[in-house]
């Protein structure tokens, strides 16, 4: 599951590139353009889906193997795997698919579509895992076969709601530069996030199992609640390119600052109120409850950060700050990897790794609520310079009417 989910992350780029190129067109009423940007985005989300696809089916032994997992764990991961691979081009698609909707404001539709897809997983898993006995295959196929019916919902969506209409077509050379713009620079920050990511895993998996236990499973609560950020920076791409008065923009980064802030405690407090009060929910190792408490004040610190981070990283994104986003990364990523060689052999233990988690974000919070408060800085001068420059050219005007 690791590996598949690193390979889709790193795409996620491709939902930003959508909503913020089929946001600007719909900004200038350009419904075609629209069209073709999002019939490019799926092209080159079923292309990528196909080949990560044929990856995971040639090599998912090794890519296992890779992980460090257990010989007793190799079979039934490899078959996982490669059940999963199946999926790899819907995942993509539908992810373009939401992306699409949500650049035409249609958030509903994607909320559905996800709701039915969920539910049909859980469906799936009972039928599968506990009628049939199917175990972890049977898990494989309730997700892959879930995905595959919220994908083909999600494109039937926006054939028939939206009023930008995707249509089969191979992209042109400009089309496809217009993407890579785009997508070039997001998929950096992902990238970058990813190798952080992996960083903390492998520092975590050189601990004694019990340790390692007990950050898998805090890690697994962690991603569940980091899920609720992601609509923030989602609704600045859909939002905030529309908007064309000035002071209207301003209350929107402030109200997408705040909700940052909000769902950012909100997160932390579910993130640790599970080693605290539903540690059983998780697991039921009482031996791991006191080590997943120990590091619950790290969660909470990283979890508010990343969501500060969410929401001014989307509102840049709206501003199309990509390369500052990408170069913040590069420094966060960086700084990470210097901490984590520092503390090498120093016996900080599974607090360690989740300090490093928390010094990521908070490089990462730090430059894009610096660089979104020197933008919204910046931007507010040159309004009241605009402003002060028309107030002087209309009494410039009245003026020299009046003395004519």
């Amino acid at each position: 599951m690791l590996i598949f989910n690193l390979f889709t992350y790193v795409f996620t780029a491709i939902t930003i590139t959508t909503v913020s190129l089929v946001a600007d067109k719909l900004r200038t009423q350009d419904i075609d353009g629209a069209g073709d940007a999002l019939s490019s985005a799926l092209f080159v989300a079923t292309t990528f889906g196909l080949i990560i696809q044929a990856v995971l089916l040639c090599c998912s032994q090794q890519m296992v193997m890779l992980t460090g997992a257990a010989p007793a764990l190799l079979a039934p991961s490899v078959t996982y795997l490669k059940i999963r691979a199946w999926s790899a081009p819907a995942v993509l698609i539908s992810m373009v698919a939401q992306a699409g909707l949500l650049a035409q404001q249609d958030a509903f539709a994607p909320f559905i579509w996800v709701a039915v897809q969920s539910i049909l997983n859980v469906i799936g898993d009972l039928v599968l895992i506990k009628h049939f006995q199917q175990g972890l295959t049977g898990a494989a196929w309730a997700t892959v076969l879930s995905q595959l019916i919220g994908t083909i919902g999600l494109i039937w969506m926006l054939k028939f709601r939206g009023q930008v209409r995707p249509r089969p077509q191979i992209p042109t050379l400009q089309q496809l530069q217009e993407l890579s713009s785009t997508f070039g620079p997001a998929s950096l920050i992902y990238v970058f996030k990813c190798l952080c990511f992996m960083l903390l895993q492998g520092s975590a998996t050189a601990l004694k199992p019990a340790l390692v236990a007990a950050h898998q499973v805090l890690w697994q609560v962690w991603n569940l609640c980091a899920f609720g950020h992601v609509p923030m920076e989602q609704a600045a791409l859909a939002f905030l390119p529309g908007i064309q008065n000035r002071q209207e923009y301003t209350e929107w980064v402030k109200l997408l600052a705040g909700v940052g802030l909000f769902v950012g405690l909100v997160t932390a407090l579910l993130a640790t109120g599970v080693p605290y009060y539903m540690p059983f929910l998780f697991t039921p190792d009482v031996q791991l409850w006191p080590i997943m408490k120990s590091i619950a004040p790290q969660c909470a610190i990283s979890m508010v950060l990343c969501a500060l981070d969410v929401s001014a990283s989307g509102i840049l994104m709206a501003s199309k700050d990509l390369l500052f986003l990408a170069r913040a990364m590069a420094i966060s990523f960086t700084a990470v990897v210097t901490y984590f060689k520092a503390i090498t052999g120093q016996g900080w233990q599974l607090g360690g790794t989740w300090w490093g988690l928390c010094l990521f974000f908070f490089i990462r919070a730090l430059q894009s609520c610096h660089q979104l408060y020197s933008s919204q800085q910046s931007a507010q001068q040159m309004h009241t310079i605009s402003a002060f420059e028309s107030d002087k050219l209309r009494a410039v005007a009245i003026t020299a009417e009046a003395s004519g």
